[in-house]
């Protein structure tokens, strides 16, 4: 029997494996969902086996037959057409055939059925450049990364998708349930994140404050600057390339751009001599560049909220946003009160939810 992991589960392993498209190197796919499950007792020994941190799978069925959720499983049933190439199989165990959800599947399952800022950080995580791997410094380990020599032996591995592809995904699928959705919450994702926290800083400083975030845009994510770094002894300009974090570009009404650049100091590469005289030796190449602001931001001053609204308040003030409240200063309202503590709430609640290590963030 054929079974096709979907939603969270899909998610999970898509993060914690390398792409199965670049790992395999003959992928074959199916365009419909298996029409049924195997009985509760082998679901719960393929979750032991398939993701034994979390010993619960979602399943996706073409049909309601065996829809009863257990407790180590949940079926979700797909009776719509969907692309040829929508699940992907990553093996077998015991003769039952392992398919999965493809990345831009996955994502519109997730916006369908999560909260905006849920689906928008888990659109980061699949069009990002980093899996989850326990065994890598800090957990992470970047899939676009090189051996360091011809003899180490490096599995395949590369990005599981891009917004691209996933607004091309969408125009196939139009109508489907979850599509319209999924399509207005790409317009908050980003490609290139290359860690969860850089993701969460993008979206909590950029999206709307009706929505939880700062309204500071959400900016590029690793884009590469390139820089003029003095000249040689022939007297050829020299230059360098950095990729901050986040670039985020606010254009004012002369049409004159300003851009800053952030970048997260976390404390798993940040921490030793090498790495703080490397932090500093970019903060000084990026400091000469016209209408660029480089700031950085660590793990004390992201997890403490009063430190991370005052860097909020920095970065808005570097790129010439006026501020955003309109609680008037000298005698406000019951009204004007009210409604700045409700978007400080929304704030608070999106800061605990993306940045401090959430149940949801856990999910992932």
């Amino acid at each position: 029997m054929d079974i096709c992991l979907s939603h969270i589960s899909a998610l999970r392993w898509l993060m914690r494996n390398p792409n199965p498209l670049a790992a395999q190197k003959r992928t074959r796919y199916r365009a419909d969902a298996p029409d049924g499950i195997p009985s509760p007792t082998r679901c719960r020994e393929l979750a032991l086996e398939l993701d034994p941190e979390r010993e619960f799978l979602d399943f996706l069925s073409s049909s309601r037959r065996g829809r009863n959720n257990g407790k180590h499983f949940a079926v979700h049933v797909q009776t719509e057409s969907l692309p040829p190439k929508s699940f992907i199989r990553i093996g077998t165990i015991d003769k039952t055939a392992i398919y999965i959800a493809s990345p831009e599947l996955v994502f519109m399952q997730l916006a369908q059925r999560r909260p905006l800022e849920e689906a928008v950080y888990f659109g980061f995580a699949l069009c990002s450049l980093y899996r989850i791997d326990p065994t890598a410094p800090g957990g992470l380990r970047q899939r676009d990364e090189r051996p360091l020599s011809s003899s180490e032996c490096v599995i395949a591995d590369k990005p599981l998708t891009t917004v691209k592809r996933i607004e091309h995904f969408l125009d196939t699928t139009k109508g489907n349930l979850g599509c319209e959705k999924a399509r207005s919450t790409l317009r908050f994702v980003r490609d290139g994140s290359r860690s969860p926290m850089e993701s969460a800083l993008a979206i909590s400083l950029g999206l709307p404050r009706n929505r939880g975030g700062f309204g500071l845009g959400i900016g590029q994510m690793n884009h590469a600057v390139r820089i003029f770094n003095g000249a040689d002894w022939a007297g050829e300009r020299r230059y360098v390339t950095r990729y901050p974090d986040i670039s985020i570009e606010h254009g004012d009404s002369s049409g004159r751009k300003t851009t800053v650049g952030i970048d997260y100091d976390g404390h798993a590469f940040h921490s030793t001599a090498a790495a703080l005289a490397r932090d500093a030796r970019r903060r000084n190449e990026i400091a000469p560049i016209r209408g660029f602001t480089h700031l950085s931001i660590n793990a004390q001053e992201a997890t403490d909220f009063i430190a991370f609204c005052r860097f909020a308040d920095q970065t808005r003030r570097a790129l010439g946003i006026r501020s955003l409240d309109r609680c008037p200063r000298n005698n406000p309202t019951v009204a004007d009160l009210e409604k700045r503590n409700a978007i400080e709430r929304k704030q608070l609640d999106l800061w605990r939810k993306l940045i401090c290590q959430s149940d949801f963030r856990r999910i992932e």
